[in-house]
């Protein structure tokens, strides 16, 4: 099992658990509230996670020859996405946004004054926090699990590595938990320092990482049963821990994105959903980036023509998802087509 080649062998399952996670992280950032939104915000928390931990999955090699070339390509790949990422909300922030919602031509050079004097190194370097668009973080956090098992793959035995990620994992969720419940700190301070590299993305990525590595002997031992069952108990124990403290990341999500996890790589061509399945394939980074312009511009379409009803936005998030789809579709024929003539030429 323990082979690099059958890393390259498509999973249809876990591409179907990329996609649901995408659409998670959709629903999070565009649900109107409300019980039934909460409790299904509460079971989407799986959604970071599984990207975190489909990274470091696939960043598993077994034969070692050129492995820095791999990682370096990674790096290189996601260096791109956080510049041109940046790029865009860059343009939405300070011109697109504004136009949009007042309808007047905003002062630029004031928003680029603003930007700047607002800028904190710390945070961008330390905690992965972009200035121009919240969502970013992850991408900044992904950068440097890739950069540190630069680093790690070094190491021979990498017990060690597990059991800390694990522990610093879970120091972050009770931790986080702890000021929370206490209000030691303002919530968005206490966000930042528990929604990074280290406390989240670092120790996901890990874990996938580690199932790789140990994926025959998990197989062996967990049963595709059994980790359906764990994925429902995860899921009503993050419900429960809601009621007392709002997280990121609550110890049921914990469970309930490892027990998804290993069931994917238990069976990896249970099914397929032609739409999800595409996310997982390709679209999944596309769409995370641009959901929130989309949600934004919508919210703006619908604020405008008085369609703010209950209704409406309760289902906004499937009406973004699907927008975002359609972009993406849009986005990847035109690159296609654009590299074919190229190459022809």
């Amino acid at each position: 099992m323990n082979n690099y080649n059958m890393i390259k062998k498509q999973n249809n399952t876990l591409n179907l658990l990329k996609g649901l996670a995408c659409l998670a992280i959709v629903w999070m950032h565009t649900n109107s509230g409300g019980l039934v939104n909460q409790v299904i915000v509460c079971m989407a928390r799986f959604g970071i996670p599984i990207f975190f931990m489909v990274s470091g999955y696939y960043t598993y090699k077994k034969n070692k020859v050129d492995y820095t070339k791999v990682l370096t390509k990674k790096i290189i790949h996601i260096l791109k996405l956080i510049v041109i990422a940046t790029l865009v909300y860059v343009i939405w922030q300070w011109v697109l946004d504004p136009l949009i919602k007042t309808g007047n031509i905003p002062n630029v050079l004031k928003s680029i004054e603003e930007s700047i004097s607002s800028l904190n190194i710390f945070s961008i370097l330390v905690l992965n926090i972009n200035p121009f668009c919240g969502i970013l973080w992850f991408l900044n956090a992904l950068l440097y699990c890739y950069l540190l098992w630069l680093l790690i793959s070094k190491i021979k035995d990498k017990r060690i590595v597990y059991i800390v990620a694990i522990v610093v994992l879970f120091i972050g969720i009770f931790a986080r938990a702890f000021i929370q419940y206490n209000h030691t700190i303002p919530e968005e301070v206490n966000i930042n320092y528990f929604r990074n590299w280290l406390f989240m993305g670092l120790p996901f990525f890990t874990i996938g990482y580690l199932i790789h590595d140990y994926q025959e002997r998990i197989v062996k031992v967990f049963k595709p049963k059994y980790m359906i069952v764990a994925a429902i108990i995860g899921m009503i124990m993050s419900f429960a821990e809601r009621l007392v403290v709002p997280l990121e990341v609550f110890v049921g999500t914990v469970i309930v994105s490892v027990a998804l996890f290993i069931f994917a790589v238990e069976k990896p061509d249970l099914t397929k959903i032609p739409i999800i399945n595409k996310v997982g394939e390709r679209f999944c980074f596309f769409i995370y980036i641009a959901h929130i312009m989309v949600r934004d511009i919508v919210l703006a379409i619908f604020d405008r023509e008085g369609m703010n009803n209950k209704v409406v936005l309760w289902i906004m998030p499937i009406i973004v998802f699907a927008l975002c789809y359609i972009l993406a579709m849009c986005y990847y024929a035109i690159s296609d087509r654009i590299r074919t003539v190229l190459s022809n030429n």
